[in-house]
């Protein structure tokens, strides 16, 4: 009886756990070139994992044109232009039903995204702007859609009409209940499982 009790108290309190929320906070920036990711996990206020990479982003090399102008050449009858494609499709499909997945079971707390841009050129600053202004609108909404905001995002580009710059700012704080957390962990380990047999990733491994 007293082990049965045991195992009892051991159940409910794994199923409480499972249950506790876990505290997200999530900031990207660009600069220069260089990415920055900032990644810090708490829950009940106890930070559990923190962590900060840094990436300098890599100018596409003129030999990666050159193999898909080849290609393009070579490919008279386009059946291997047809077929990668076809992989990058469906594998945007792919990424569209698990980011719809993940955003479906997250919370957000907070959301701040500046941009600052600028081409060193007034009439292309404006255009540009006025693109990254409907990408920050669209993205904005689609996550009312689909997610659970409780919060007011803070959205922003700052255009510079005399000088060429590009630097993108994105912080955010989310909850997810543990037990869906480790559901998404396994979900997304299995489709980048399959991603890395198709030729989307075979090209994308090879060139950056």
């Amino acid at each position: 009886m007293l082990i049965l009790a045991i195992i009892l108290s051991i159940l409910f309190i794994v199923i409480l756990l499972m249950m506790l929320p876990v505290k997200i906070t999530l900031d990207v920036i660009l600069s220069n070139r260089k990415w920055v990711f900032h990644v810090a996990v708490n829950v009940l206020r106890i930070r559990l994992y923190k962590k900060e990479w840094h990436k300098q982003v890599a100018s596409i090399e003129e030999t990666f044109l050159d193999d898909i102008l080849e290609t393009l050449i070579s490919d008279r009858e386009y059946k291997k232009t047809r077929h990668w494609m076809q992989d990058f499709i469906h594998q945007c499909k792919n990424l569209k039903l698990i980011t719809v997945f993940i955003l479906q079971h997250l919370v957000f707390h907070k959301i701040k995204w500046v941009t600052h841009f600028g081409t060193g050129e007034a009439s292309s600053t404006g255009i540009v702007t006025g693109g990254l202004w409907t990408i920050k609108e669209t993205s904005k909404g689609l996550l009312y859609k689909i997610g659970n905001v409780s919060c007011n995002p803070n959205v922003s580009v700052i255009p510079y009409f005399q000088h060429k710059l590009l630097r993108t700012e994105f912080h955010c704080m989310f909850s997810i209940k543990i037990a869906k957390a480790i559901s998404i962990f396994m979900r997304v380990n299995f489709i980048i499982a399959l991603f890395k047999n198709t030729e989307t990733y075979r090209i994308l491994k090879l060139y950056f």
